[in-house]
């Protein structure tokens, strides 16, 4: 279970969310984007509008990219709100718009690890930080 605390007047309020809830993927983007923002800072951008590269055109929405210091696109993230399917259309769509390697988060539970996915696709792929 997920734990989310809520502020009510003075105290403090520990729930718990319970597994069957089926989140949408507003909510799995959400709080994956929240993680990452958490760690990466302003490396971190949501809905991130690209154009096409030959004719300047709108290419697409990236659900959520990060950028290295430099502020070059280093990981393109697909969001999706449950972790069936595993498709990969749309990500390698992505990599070819923006030559920059791609990753899904598929699910609330990987939207909740976030950081430690991100952080071990970075660290496989050192050339990312290079696009």
């Amino acid at each position: 279970m997920l734990n989310r605390h809520f502020t009510n007047s003075q105290k403090t309020v520990k729930t718990k969310v319970p597994r069957f809830v089926k989140y949408s993927e507003f909510e799995v983007q959400a709080l994956a984007y929240w993680r990452l923002k958490a760690v990466f800072h302003d490396n971190v951008r949501g809905e991130y509008k690209v154009k096409r590269r030959e004719e300047g055109k709108f290419g697409a929405r990236l659900d959520i990219v990060i950028f290295d210091n430099q502020g070059k696109m280093a990981l393109v993230i697909e969001v999706k709100k449950s972790d069936k399917g595993y498709k990969e259309t749309q990500g390698i769509r992505y990599a070819e718009l923006t030559g920059c390697p791609y990753m899904y988060i598929r699910g609330i539970e990987q939207a909740d690890n976030a950081v430690e996915l991100v952080t071990k696709k970075l660290e496989y792929n050192v050339e990312s930080l290079l696009c």
